[in-house]
Parts: structure tokens; sequence; C-alpha cells
């Protein structure tokens, strides 16, 4: 009698173990696969974001190949409307980092204090596109906007920085 009901406990547990590994088979592992495929995928943009340029934008110019060229007068620039629904602006000191080492640097290096109207339209409107809080959120968003503008406005990339050296938003 008692191997009987060993045998049966045995078997009720061998059914048991069968019910979870099935559950386990079919629940779990797919579960499982899709959280390793969205790792892996935020891997991958991690490691896109590491190829690109530092955070700064300067990339593998050296400081002593840099010129700094600060635009004078601090800017006023309205903003695009919120979703506050209020008209908002932003106080800026712009400065440009312009690698002396690129090859435009010669003939293009040397106008840049000379197209400073040039350079202020590009920037006001640029800056003009985006939201107060794109501007307090997402700064490097907007200076890498308005690097990419100022490098077409150049036809070159010998301007390898833009950086707000002082922001007031209202």
């Amino acid at each position: 009698m008692k191997k009987n009901l060993f045998s049966i406990v045995i078997i009720a547990l061998l059914l048991i173990n069968l019910a979870f590994t099935g559950f386990l088979a079919f629940a779990v592992i797919p579960a499982a696969s899709k959280t390793s495929e969205l790792v892996t995928k935020v891997a991958t943009a991690i490691d896109l974001d590491l190829e690109d340029e530092d955070a700064n934008g300067l990339g593998n110019v050296t400081i002593s190949d840099i010129e700094v060229v600060d635009i004078e007068d601090d800017m006023t620039i309205n903003l695009k409307k919120s979703s506050d629904g209020k008209d908002h602006v932003a106080v800026l000191g712009v400065a440009l980092s312009i690698n002396t080492k690129h090859e435009d640097y010669k003939k293009l290096g040397e106008s840049v204090t000379g197209k400073t109207s040039l350079i202020k339209d590009t920037i006001r409107s640029t800056v003009s596109q985006f939201t107060l809080e794109d501007m307090q959120d997402n700064q490097e968003t907007v200076l890498k906007t308005v690097l990419d503008n100022l490098r077409k406005l150049f036809g070159s990339d010998m301007i390898a920085a833009v950086h707000f050296r002082s922001a007031i938003y209202q």
C-alpha cells in the first residue's frame, strides 16, 4: 500500500513538473527572448552614440587646434509657442569653435567674424523653431541643429561646435 501511495505522489509531482515546464516553454521563454531583443537594440543604439562625435561635438580635434569665436551681443530670440500657449523668448550668448587645421580654414576661417550677421540670422531662424521645453530639456539637439545649419551656410564642416556661453529663458 505504501509503495502504491509513494508511486502516486511521484506521478503527481511528475505531472506538476511537466505542467511547469510547459508553462515555462510557452509563457516565459518568448517574453525573455523579446526582452533580449530589446536589450540588443538598446545596446546597438548606445554603440552608435559612442561612435558619433563626443559630447561637446569636437570629435578628434585637439584643443590647441580650436579657435573660439564669440558672437558679440547676446541674441534675444522668440521661441515657438509651447504647450502652455504662451510666448517665450531665449536670450543666448553664442560662441563657435572653429578647427584651425581644417582645409577650409584658410579661405573661410578669417571671414567668420565678418559674417556675424549671417551667422546670427542662421542661429535666430534655427532656434526659433524650438519650444521652451526643447531648449531646456534637449539643448544638445538644439546645438546640433544650429551646428548643422551653420555648416550648410559655410558649405564646410570647419565649425567644430556651437556653444551657448549664456542662456536665459523666459
